[in-house]
């Protein structure tokens, strides 16, 4: 590798040991050209030919740095033995650090700071120093039962690298979930819906709560805690007899993660709801440009997941009181179309369960009470 810097060196060298040769000889010629010319002229042109050669070396050295830098940077992976794990498992990986310039180990870092990072408060909760060999090294992370869930992110830099920015900084996400142990059985935190505002201002998180699962007492006081990154609240439960208690909040539509704590005198029991990598987005258009009044109706839809590309989804249409009007399934780019037929006064949601039971509820446009609904028919000649 020192040889290869040698030769760029060399290279770089000879290029501005030429270019400054062709500027004296631009110069002579000028000189030569303009000798007989008035003092005041020859001095504005000399003036002007050794401006632009200053600029010129100066981009040139600008150019050179950059160039360095690339060069002398180290680049840093990670390979890990999965990218899920629950809260009792440990996450075993193998760092590998080269030169950027021939992928090569390094030589120049022997030291490499692995960090997990919670994704809630975004605060470091376990770190490592390893020891680099021959540009590797392998270590682990113990995850720890008081771990909230979520998506944590896991960053790798040595300090030579931090003079190179945030690109040669490694970075990457594990999803992290809470191990079933026997006392987590129970489950008094249920049927959570999350509704997404038309325009995207807030997002309404609805769930039913069972304090009675939870611990078995009458009157028993029972206080639900919402935690998520930029703000905190807390709602007191009362439950009558066994009947289910529903919670609905809003909370703003950045908000990544929330996490509900349900806390009685002797116990409690801590639920995280994943929304930016879940929820997506589902967009219906009424075929004509509205839904009318006791007209059924061909609506398209589109869904995008959370990274902005479509994907294959299917769900239910309800109304505001949960009653199922009809069914809908996309094809593999999240495009496809559904028929309604609707009332004016009532709402409408498209309905997606995901894998973890927890339910997406994304707004229909409102029927209005008096219009025409153009409808286009195909037909074979």
């Amino acid at each position: 590798m020192q040889l290869y810097k040698y030769i760029f060196r060399v290279v770089t060298l000879n290029y501005k040991i030429a270019l400054v040769i062709l500027i004296l000889n631009f110069c002579n010629f000028i000189f030569q050209s303009i000798i007989f010319l008035p003092l005041n002229k020859f001095s504005f042109i000399l003036l002007f030919v050794g401006f632009t050669w200053c600029n010129a070396q100066e981009t040139i050295a600008q150019d050179d740095l950059g160039t360095a830098n690339a060069v002398d940077a180290e680049k840093i992976y990670l390979q890990f033995t999965g990218r899920a794990f629950n809260t009792s498992e440990i996450v075993w990986f193998r760092a590998i650090v080269m030169n950027a310039f021939d992928n090569s180990p390094t030589a120049i870092s022997s030291v490499l700071h692995v960090e997990l990072i919670n994704p809630i408060d975004e605060q470091i909760v376990d770190s490592k120093l390893l020891k680099l060999e021959n540009g590797t090294a392998e270590s682990y992370i113990q995850l720890h039962p008081s771990y909230s869930e979520g998506k944590y992110l896991i960053r790798a830099y040595t300090a030579w690298n931090k003079n190179f920015g945030n690109d040669f900084i490694f970075s990457t996400y594990i999803d992290v979930f809470h191990f079933k142990r026997q006392e987590d059985r129970v489950n008094p935190i249920r049927d959570v819906t999350i509704t997404k505002d038309l325009n995207n201002e807030t997002i309404s998180i609805s769930s039913l709560l069972f304090p009675n699962e939870l611990e078995d007492q009458n009157k028993i006081e029972t206080i639900l805690y919402l935690n998520w990154k930029d703000g905190k609240d807390s709602i007191e439960i009362k439950q009558k007899k066994e009947a289910p208690v529903f919670i609905e909040y809003n909370v703003p539509s950045d908000v990544n993660i929330i996490n509900y704590t349900l806390k009685t005198e002797r116990k409690s029991y801590s639920k995280s709801i994943i929304i930016d990598n879940n929820i997506g987005a589902l967009d219906f258009f009424p075929e004509g440009g509205h839904l009318v009044n006791g007209i059924k109706s061909t609506v398209g839809f589109k869904y995008l997941n959370y990274k902005g590309k479509g994907e294959k989804v299917k769900g239910t249409i309800i109304d505001q009181d949960n009653n199922e009007v009809s069914t809908f399934e996309s094809n593999h780019m999240g495009l496809g179309k559904t028929v309604v037929l609707p009332e004016a006064g009532k709402s409408y949601f498209g309905m997606i369960r995901l894998d973890d039971s927890s339910m997406y509820r994304h707004p229909i446009p409102a029927a209005k009470t008096q219009g025409m609904v153009m409808r286009i028919i195909s037909r074979s000649h």
